[in-house]
């Protein structure tokens, strides 16, 4: 379950949610499965704090949280496991970087640099970067070489 929150239609002014989704989820996240089954259920939200308020939070065994990444080496790490991205590029985004990113939002600018259709892969995710950083509190510089 991706961004939890949403599911619930929650909106931050008021704050707003749909009590009925909620309770819907609380019962099946809480129903045990068939004997001799096993289930795993993962759900991601970017509001602990929110989830925590709707005792959403006590379905789940263990909660994990993710730390932004903070280094041009971690991003290019990141990069790396996408399989996308030549050793030669992951050279450069790990020595351009700087500043911090949630993983989440490093991704997603990751796949739209891939979708992109002028100049390199490198320059479109940092275009991307440039782009999505003016409203995502991203930091970063990007060095001329």
């Amino acid at each position: 379950m991706d961004d939890i929150e949403r599911l619930l239609d929650y909106v931050p002014i008021g704050p707003r949610f749909s009590n009925a989704v909620l309770q819907t989820l609380l019962v099946l996240l809480k129903r045990q499965p068939p004997p001799g089954k096993k289930l795993l259920i993962l759900g991601t939200s970017s509001s602990k704090d929110v989830l925590e308020a709707m005792e959403f939070m006590e379905v789940f065994n263990a909660v994990v949280s993710l730390p932004n990444v903070e280094s041009g080496a971690e991003v290019a790490q990141v990069l790396a496991a996408l399989k996308v991205f030549g050793p030669s590029d992951l050279a450069l985004v790990a020595k351009q970087f700087s500043g911090t990113v949630p993983v989440k939002k490093l991704l997603m600018i990751a796949e739209m640099a891939q979708q992109g259709e002028d100049g390199t892969l490198v320059e479109r995710f940092f275009q991307c970067m440039a782009d999505y950083g003016m409203s995502s509190g991203a930091s970063f510089t990007i060095k001329h070489k």
